[in-house]
């Protein structure tokens, strides 16, 4: 027993691992047999593992099915120079979509396109928004196209605010009947004062309707003739008529500071030109008792309407033959269309349409061009001239008035 007992004092002698047990233990495959053979386990166990690139896993990180990835896809490589329209993709709504969305519910229209509009205006605001919600393009399009008309804005403004003047002072004073006429001014038509209706004769509107059948064949009424009248008569009244009125008075016309005759002052209770007064004498015979002197017939109140419904025919006149001339561009022969070529007052530029204003009446006067780049639009063959026209207004809401 003594030659098989281990001794305590000698210590036990391990044997020496092999190699290949290293390996195993480090997990390191060193030899070129167990290399091959975990490499073909290891290809057989991830045949099937995804990658980040392929399409069912952009598909899933975009919130895609497959098939929707491959139409998106097969349409960019279709086009590949074509602009992307992000707007397509499914997107969660933001606060500022949700806003955009119930103004759009609220059957607000979004601004329009990006550009020159139709309205003669530039838009910058975003067309995807509603106005007001794009203040950054607002404010640009304020720059782009107010700024340079402040001026203009200020006075016309400015000139709408005096209205409301008028009609308190015509409320406040209203127990005289001179100044009843302000009533028409703020488009209140009460009773007829003394003041707007002394150049209005009723029997000679009568007598040159009569006298002028022309204007029953596209009828037009008498009361249009009265109208002309009175709305000349509301809106005239500066320091030249007194000036005018007295040369007609002494000399039978109104003359320059060289004593020669006028032929472009307006005179008599339809302000017609004196030119024109004398065309008129000489075109039509049922003026030719006046011919001895046409320019005092004219400022008479009680044949003042002869040449106004001598001057609506003779426009009458002139819109047939433009039809004639332009049978694509024909012009309506109406109380509206008469009106306008009683005075034109919309200018145009480059498809744009306006109004002259009293800003440009103010700068005319002080010898200051407001109209350059505009023409004066002479024909109404354009709705935009009628809608824009104040003249025909104003003859319009006159002639309603004279309605009795």
């Amino acid at each position: 027993m003594a030659d098989v007992q281990k001794s305590n004092d000698s210590p036990e002698k391990k044997p020496e691992p092999r190699a290949s047990d290293s390996a195993v233990e480090s997990g390191v495959i060193s030899d070129q047999t167990n290399q091959s053979a975990h490499s073909v386990v290891h290809q057989a166990c991830h045949a099937n593992d995804k990658n980040l690139t392929d399409p069912e896993m952009i598909a899933l990180k975009d919130g895609e099915t497959l098939e929707e990835h491959n139409a998106r896809v097969a349409k960019i490589q279709a086009n590949r120079f074509g602009l992307y329209d992000s707007s397509l993709e499914p997107k969660v709504k933001t606060e500022g979509q949700t806003l955009i969305a119930r103004s759009l519910d609220e059957g607000r229209k979004p601004n329009p396109p990006y550009g020159f509009g139709d309205d003669g205006r530039w838009h910058f605001q975003n067309p995807q928004v509603c106005p007001g919600q794009d203040i950054a393009g607002a404010m640009k399009e304020w720059l782009w196209n107010d700024m340079l008309n402040l001026p203009r804005n200020a006075t016309n403004n400015s000139w709408a605010l005096s209205e409301p003047l008028l009609k308190g002072l015509n409320e406040w004073m209203q127990r005289k009947p001179e100044l009843t006429y302000m009533e028409y001014l703020t488009g209140i038509q009460n009773e007829r004062g003394e003041s707007p209706w002394k150049d209005v004769s009723f029997e000679g509107v009568d007598k040159a309707f009569s006298t002028f059948p022309k204007l029953a064949k596209h009828a037009l009424p008498k009361e249009f003739i009265a109208g002309v009248i009175l709305n000349e008569t509301l809106h005239g009244g500066d320091i030249r008529d007194v000036g005018e009125e007295l040369s007609v008075k002494i000399f039978g016309t109104v003359r320059n500071w060289n004593g020669q005759e006028n032929p472009t002052a307006s005179v008599g209770p339809a302000q017609i030109q004196i030119r024109n007064i004398r065309h008129l004498v000489e075109k039509y015979p049922e003026l030719s008792v006046f011919k001895g002197d046409p320019i005092r017939a004219a400022s008479n109140p009680e044949t003042a309407p002869m040449f106004v419904a001598a001057f609506i025919s003779d426009k009458i006149d002139r819109i047939e033959e433009y039809n004639r001339e332009r049978p694509t561009e024909h012009i309506p022969i109406n109380q509206a269309t008469i009106a306008y070529l009683y005075n034109p007052d919309v200018i145009s530029s480059d498809g744009s349409f306006r109004q002259i204003d009293s800003f440009d009446k103010i700068s005319a006067a002080l010898h200051i061009d407001t109209r350059k780049g505009w023409k004066t639009e002479t024909m109404p063959n354009n709705d935009e001239i009628v809608r824009r026209s104040k003249v025909i207004q104003d003859i319009l809401n006159a002639t309603k008035a004279c309605y009795r």
